[in-house]
């Protein structure tokens, strides 16, 4: 028999961690009031009782699928880095398709080099492969990375980021606009790059 690959064993400790029924969840200080609304309005946010300090929150039984708690879960907030995500999602569904391959060679343009926050200080010219920029993504959650895959995949940031939005829209995720490939604010993008605002 083989061995437990790290992904299926990460998952079973995952599912273990997550699968507690709510009698658990109850003993350890967490309670929830799954459907419970007042007059005012208010969501069952502060009908929890939580020994953390977090803005929101959303905790699902794994298998059934069944919301037991539920914290701020419609208000919007910058997504930041996991922004990424999507920018991986597409970059690794191109290689898939045959659009690009890992091993192709991307040379690094302005804004790739001028986006700052998380980064691994790629400069202009110089050159790497896909792969290379997509694990800097991923392993250092690298903005400079990011830019560089996007620009690569589709001409510009923003016409990866028309990509990222018309994903999102096939997901459902219809809450969900995207403004550039890293998550990043739009004032801290390079200032020749950032895309106008919309009211």
């Amino acid at each position: 028999m083989k061995p437990c690959s790290k992904p299926f064993l990460f998952v079973m400790i995952m599912l273990s961690l997550f699968a507690a029924p709510v009698s658990a969840l109850e003993e350890t200080g967490i309670y929830t009031a799954s459907t419970t609304e007042s007059a005012a309005g208010k969501t069952n946010a502060e009908a929890v009782k939580l020994n953390l300090s977090l803005r929101s929150a959303v905790l699902v039984e794994p298998v059934t699928g069944q919301v037991l708690l539920s914290i701020n879960a419609e208000k919007a907030y910058a997504p930041a880095s996991m922004t990424k995500m999507m920018t991986a999602y597409i970059v690794a569904e191109s290689v898939k398709k045959g659009d690009f391959s890992w091993n192709d060679v991307v040379t690094v343009k302005e804004n790739a080099s001028k986006t700052i926050g998380s980064r691994v200080y790629i400069a202009q010219g110089e050159t790497h492969t896909v792969k290379e920029l997509f694990t800097a993504m991923l392993v250092h959650s690298a903005n400079d990375a990011a830019v560089a895959l996007a620009e690569y995949a589709a001409g510009s940031e923003q016409q990866f980021v028309t990509r990222m939005n018309q994903e999102a829209k096939r997901m459902g995720m219809i809450h969900t606009s995207y403004i550039n490939a890293t998550g990043l604010d739009r004032i801290d993008m390079p200032k020749n790059f950032r895309p106008e605002e919309t009211s």
